[in-house]
């Protein structure tokens, strides 16, 4: 995955490019302004979400303790409104389900925006169904979510109706997660209580008890948590979702400009194959984070234990990241298998839908769609199971990240017996903690690198497969292959 600026201005120029034969020139000025914007300052930005009416701009004030947002029962915000807040950049947005122009603008500033603060007000919205089918979209976006209950109606703090409050909220959550697949969705989702109107009115008249009793502090210790936490990476992630997003826009119209049928139901299966590829990328680099979350942790804790040898660590550690290993292989073959049976489901409706006289073409150069079944996920399935014994092997052996961690930690504890100042104990910890991070962060990146390559090195195999038959079909444009080609290649250089 690229996040060096010299790289996306080289991507910007080369969608550019292909945009300006494809896309209308608004579009491109949105695009080329926004990527403009992110590599002059790759700083996070936080968008106000949620449905008109619910507070949002009472919440603006609110966090910066004066009005900076018009506020009022009817829609007062039409546009997006920028905001600098501690350093970081709030964007203010049309409530959603009100206007279907305002809809498209709140839909395109959230696709930009790392972080979502979700406003549902106490008094309205609690129980809507659309409102949680977005929240569900914002986390299968996978951006860091901060649910916000604005209490417009001065329910008392800690109270056993606030309880119940949130214990709906989270009721409703789990519902949604399980109608959309979001696996866990309530622990993804952090949900804060807050009287917006009150914590404004607090500020301002500088009364502490009622500060406090607006419950606002809270939210903002999560906000500045959320947002030095999320960083670089987050803003990467977001850029590089954006454009692909854009990409993808491009790769749909270019297909529909084929001219020749069999040609054009051949592209749109490469492009669904393309989708597919990304697709998987993204949803086991997500897993083999989340497997990995407090590994540092747990292997500093065997690190600095004082019950046991050398030996008995080296072999704690190993053990630990041995089932880990093993555990994240298995989720990464059944995220494989589901693929599979989508990949499947997707396929039959292409075809399905194909023109008759192009579904004969296809059945011509030997069915793609028994191809994909035949080599593409079972291939993949084969080779990661080859290739996690080289990650276990790293992990243990005489030049192994465990036997790295062992002489470490040995060089540490050495130093805690000559230097007993709290002081410097601290400093070793720290060191050994940094140790720790690092080594971990070694193994999400070669597992991480080793799926996506056994996905390119199947994926890429079957598609020029179809993509070489395919050329016994005539066709008469080269030229709009050739700028998919490219845009593929982008989209590559952004995993």
């Amino acid at each position: 995955m690229i996040n060096d600026k010299n790289d996306y201005r080289k991507i910007k120029d080369e969608v550019t490019q292909v945009a300006q034969k494809v896309c209308e020139s608004s579009e491109i000025e949105k695009f080329i302004s926004h990527i403009d914007s992110k590599i002059r300052d790759f700083r996070q930005t936080m968008i106000i979400y949620g449905e008109y009416n619910t507070g949002k701009s009472t919440l603006i004030n609110a966090l910066f303790g004066k009005e900076v947002a018009k506020m009022g029962d009817a829609p007062e915000t039409k546009e997006v409104h920028e905001y600098l807040y501690n350093g970081y950049t709030i964007f203010d947005t049309p409530g959603i389900n009100v206007d279907n122009k305002d809809d498209l603008v709140t839909k395109e500033q959230l696709e930009k925006s790392e972080i979502v603060l979700f406003v549902i007000s106490t008094d309205g919205s609690l129980e809507v169904e659309f409102v949680y089918e977005k929240i569900g979209e914002v986390v299968k976006a996978k951006k860091p979510i901060i649910l916000v209950l604005n209490n417009k109606n001065g329910i008392n703090p800690n109270s056993l109706q606030e309880r119940q409050i949130i214990n709906k909220v989270y009721l409703n959550l789990e519902r949604i997660g399980k109608l959309n697949d979001i696996e866990e969705i309530e622990n993804k989702i952090s949900v804060y209580i807050v009287n917006a109107k009150e914590a404004l009115k607090a500020k301002i008249e500088n009364k502490h008890r009622l500060l406090s009793d607006s419950q606002i502090l809270g939210l903002e210790s999560a906000i500045d948590d959320c947002l030095t936490k999320s960083g670089h990476k987050e803003v990467v992630n977001a850029l590089n979702q954006y454009i692909r997003n854009f990409i993808n826009n491009m790769l749909e119209t270019l297909d529909n400009k084929i001219d020749n049928k069999e040609s054009n139901q051949i592209e749109t299966l490469i492009t669904l194959l393309k989708k597919q590829q990304e697709s998987l990328n993204i949803e086991l680099e997500k897993m083999v984070n989340n497997e990995l979350v407090g590994a540092d942790s747990r292997i500093l804790e065997i690190l600095l234990s004082q019950q046991s040898s050398i030996e008995s660590k080296k072999s704690d550690i190993e053990k630990y990241l041995n089932a880990k290993v093993s555990n994240i292989n298995e989720k990464a073959i059944n995220i494989m298998k589901i693929a599979e049976r989508e990949l499947r489901t997707k396929t039959d409706e292409f075809l399905e839908f194909s023109t008759p006289n192009a579904t004969t073409n296809l059945a011509n150069i030997e069915a793609p769609s028994s191809d994909i079944f035949d080599e593409i996920l079972p291939k993949i399935i084969e080779q990661v199971k080859a290739f996690i014994p080289t990650i276990i092997n790293e992990i243990g052996g005489k030049a192994g990240w465990t036997q790295t961690l062992i002489l470490i930690v040995s060089a540490i504890l050495d130093m805690f017996n000559s230097y007993q100042k709290e002081e410097r104990q601290k400093t070793m910890q720290l060191e050994a903690r940094s140790k720790s991070q690092s080594e971990i962060n070694k193994l999400k990146e070669q597992l991480i690198n080793g799926y996506k390559n056994c996905i390119k090195i199947t994926f890429d195999g079957t598609i020029d497969k179809i993509d070489n038959k395919a050329k016994q079909l005539k066709s008469d444009n080269s030229e709009l292959l050739e700028m998919k080609n490219k845009l593929f290649a982008i989209i590559d250089r952004l995993s």
